[in-house]
């Protein structure tokens, strides 16, 4: 039964982030930067493998407020091994750019955590 639910919420994560981040990826914002879907799914089931062993063995998460906190923490480091690139590249579409994958990962970390929370409950 555990199984059941454990991919119940990778599914039900990987369609509210893809509908959640469309509207950045797929052409009806910012003139639509592109993004493969494929591609993207494989990603977020290889994150949601990986926030699940985070939380499972580093970093034990309860409550939702615990969850943000982590995903807050994980998208500062990705953002913090972002900026270098945007250091060396000081224009203002390369700063707009790295803030919206900053947001774009927050919101997916976000969700996958919360859903994995909603999972062990």
């Amino acid at each position: 039964m555990a199984n059941r639910k454990f991919y119940g919420a990778m599914v039900i994560t990987i369609l509210v982030t893809e509908l959640l981040l469309a509207p950045f990826f797929y052409g009806l914002w910012l003139g639509g930067a592109r993004r493969h879907f494929i591609t993207s799914v494989v990603c977020d089931i290889g994150l949601f493998y990986m926030i699940r062993n985070i939380i499972e063995r580093l970093y034990p998460v309860r409550h939702w407020k615990e969850g943000l906190r982590l995903a807050g923490y994980l998208t500062a480091f990705y953002s913090l091994n972002m900026c270098p690139s945007v250091a060396v590249f000081p224009h203002v579409f390369t700063c707009i750019n790295a803030a919206l994958q900053t947001t774009q990962t927050f919101v997916n970390i976000s969700v996958i955590v919360l859903a994995l929370i909603y999972v062990k409950k």
